[in-house]
């Protein structure tokens, strides 16, 4: 069965896109028009009078509670951080992607493991893959001067901005990509930085795998279907595997 389906949202930015973005007069109208809408998802205030700090109301929003439990999976309405390879906990950082309803693009459009992480352990989001965990520069990331730097040239997004500011990126650059006529990118997923444990006020805050998400119709490298890993994987972990829809881009 073909779950590919388009998003409302993609269309209209691609459409957006289509109408404003010209190679000689309108990319500045267009960025300036796809950032406003990105504004448009932060998380909502508790009321007029929330003086809350930005990021505080940004790290908050980054709580499991504010991700989809994947034991009451609706394939309507769903965000999940994931990562695509193993959980190591002996690392001083990991990197995972937000993938929701309107968004599905995990690394290398990989089968995941599904992540419940504190909120006090975000670092940092990138609504494109830095590419940074997929090369040396890993090795020059494990200081704390150096993940401070990461934070800081990253900086971390409410959930939901981060998937808008990922439809965007991946529609502007599949229109650019088009008029340049180079072949689009088979995946192009959004890049979250992590701390597997950390220790605050003198409590653990330990990232843990609470289900595992594949896509229905893809199959791995070896040419398995993806929902036979990821069965065999969640079982093992005694945690639900989900098929997702994929999302066409």
């Amino acid at each position: 069965m073909n779950t590919t389906r388009v998003s409302p949202n993609i269309l209209a930015i691609k459409i957006l896109i289509s109408l404003n973005f010209s190679l000689t007069t309108c990319k500045a109208t267009c960025e300036a028009e796809l950032l406003e809408l990105a504004k448009r998802t932060e998380p909502p205030r508790a009321s007029a009078n929330d003086t809350r700090p930005d990021d505080l109301v940004i790290r908050e929003s980054w709580a499991p509670t504010k991700f989809t439990d994947p034991r009451h999976h609706n394939p309507e309405n769903f965000t999940y951080l994931v990562r695509v390879g193993r959980l190591d906990l002996n690392s001083n950082f990991q990197s995972a992607s937000v993938i929701s309803d309107e968004f599905t693009q995990t690394y290398m459009n990989g089968w995941a493991y599904i992540l419940e992480v504190p909120e006090e352990n975000m670092i940092a989001s990138c609504p494109k893959d830095t590419g940074l965990t997929s090369s040396t520069s890993e090795r020059a990331l494990r200081s704390e001067d150096q993940l401070l730097r990461l934070a800081s040239i990253y900086s971390l997004q409410a959930p939901r901005r981060l998937i808008a500011q990922s439809i965007a990126h991946v529609a502007q650059d599949q229109s650019m990509r088009k008029r340049a006529r180079l072949s689009p990118l088979t995946s192009n997923c959004n890049e979250v930085f992590f701390r597997p444990l950390q220790s605050t006020l003198g409590r653990t805050n330990c990232a843990k795998i609470i289900g595992i998400a594949y896509f229905a119709d893809r199959h791995t490298s070896t040419g398995i279907p993806q929902s036979t890993e990821a069965k065999i994987e969640a079982q093992r972990l005694g945690v639900p595997a989900i098929a997702i829809p994929i999302v066409a881009l």
